[in-house]
C-alpha cells in the first residue's frame, strides 16, 4: 500500500509537470514552419542546372514560400541549396543571405524580409548558396553596380515559378522547361517548381447612400465615372448597381447581365456602345450601364468593388464618384 501511494504522487507529480509544459511551451517560428508547400509531382518540384542537374525544392521537406520570404533548403547532387541562412544546416554565421518574395526587400537573419511596396509579389530577389555553385542570384536588382546577366525568377499567379536565376560558378538555373528552347513536351523534360502560395488580391466593398433622381415617372441610369486620389498601381475598381421606387429598396445589385455575381469595368467605347464588359474599370472614364436593369426607376444605388495588388500593399484610393442619368 506504501508503495502504492508513492507511485501515485510520483504519477501526480508528472501529470502537473506535464500540463504546466503543454500550457506554456511555444515553438519557434522555425519549429511552427516544419514542412514544405512545395508540390511533390515529380513535374512540379524540380529546376535544372546542366552542371549539377536535378535541383530537388520538395524532398527536403523544407522549403516554404511565404509572403515575404522563402526559407528553408533544396538538395542536389552537389549537395544542399540554402533558399534562407536561418533555416539551413549550420544557421547564417557571419553571412546574411536569403531570398525575398519581392524586389525591394532585405533579408534579415531571422529568416523574414523587410517590408516593401513589392513584398508578396512573387518578383523574387536575393541570393541562394550551394557550396559548389557559391551565390545563387534571382533577381538582377541585387549586383548593385556589378555587370548583370539578366537573371529574374518569379512565381506565376497559379503558384508556379518561371525564369532563370544565375550562378557565377556554375551558370544559369532553370525553374521551369517551359523558358527553355527545347520547351516541356520532350520525354523526361517537363519539370517546373510550383507551390501552393499564390498571390492574390484583397477584396473590399462600398455600397452609396440612396441618390433621388426626383424624376417621378424613373430615370435611366446611363454611367458611372469615378476619379482617382493616388496612383495605384495593380489594383482594380469595379461597379454594381441597382433600382428602386422606394427609398428604402429593396435593392437587387448586379453588373451588365443581371447577374449579382458580375460588375461593370469597361468604358463605353470598349463595350462598343452596348454596356457589357467586365473587368477593371478605367479611371476618369465613363463606364456604361446596361439599360435593361438601371430604368424606371426614381431611386439608385451602386457597390464598389475595391482590389487591392496582388502583393496587398496597394489599395484604390477614390475621390469621386460620378452618376450620370437622364429621363
Amino acid at each position: 500500500m506504501k508503495w502504492f501511494r508513492v507511485l501515485f504522487w510520483i504519477f501526480v507529480a508528472v501529470a502537473v509537470l506535464l500540463a504546466l509544459f503543454l500550457a506554456f511551451y511555444k515553438p519557434s517560428e522555425t519549429a511552427r514552419a516544419a514542412g514544405t508547400n512545395i508540390s511533390a509531382f515529380d513535374s512540379e518540384r524540380f529546376a535544372w542546372n546542366d552542371m549539377i542537374g536535378w535541383i530537388d525544392f520538395y524532398g527536403t521537406n523544407a522549403v516554404m514560400v511565404g509572403t515575404s520570404s522563402i526559407t528553408g533548403y533544396a538538395s542536389s547532387a552537389a549537395g544542399i541549396v540554402a533558399l534562407d541562412c536561418s533555416t539551413a544546416p549550420g544557421g547564417c554565421g557571419a553571412w546574411n543571405y536569403g531570398v525575398c518574395n519581392g524586389r525591394d526587400l532585405a533579408h534579415q537573419t531571422n529568416g523574414t524580409c523587410t517590408t516593401g511596396s513589392d513584398a508578396g509579389s512573387g518578383w523574387l530577389s536575393g541570393y541562394a548558396w550551394n557550396d559548389l555553385a557559391g551565390w545563387i542570384s534571382f533577381s538582377c536588382a541585387n549586383r548593385g553596380g556589378y555587370p548583370c546577366t539578366g537573371e529574374q525568377v518569379r512565381i506565376l499567379p497559379d503558384g508556379t515559378f518561371d525564369g532563370w536565376a544565375w550562378s557565377d560558378s556554375v551558370g544559369w538555373i532553370s525553374f521551369n522547361c517551359a523558358n527553355t528552347a527545347q520547351g516541356c513536351t520532350s520525354p523526361g523534360h517537363d519539370y517546373k517548381v510550383k507551390s501552393t502560395w499564390t498571390a492574390s488580391n484583397a477584396v473590399g466593398y462600398l455600397e452609396s447612400s440612396v441618390f433621388d433622381t426626383q424624376i417621378q415617372g424613373g430615370a435611366i441610369l446611363n454611367s458611372i465615372l469615378w476619379k482617382e486620389g493616388a496612383p495605384s498601381v495593380g489594383t482594380c475598381v469595379s461597379f454594381q448597381t441597382a433600382g428602386s421606387n422606394n427609398p428604402a429598396g429593396p435593392w437587387n445589385f448586379s453588373g451588365p447581365s443581371g447577374d449579382s455575381n458580375a460588375y461593370y469595368g469597361a468604358s463605353c467605347d470598349a463595350a462598343s456602345g452596348i454596356a457589357g464588359g467586365t473587368g477593371c474599370a478605367p479611371k476618369n472614364t465613363s463606364i456604361c450601364v446596361n439599360p435593361l436593369y438601371t430604368q424606371n426607376y426614381r431611386y439608385v444605388k451602386y457597390k464598389v468593388r475595391l482590389q487591392s495588388d496582388t502583393a496587398q500593399t496597394t489599395t484604390p484610393v477614390i475621390t469621386d464618384i460620378i452618376l450620370n442619368w437622364s429621363r
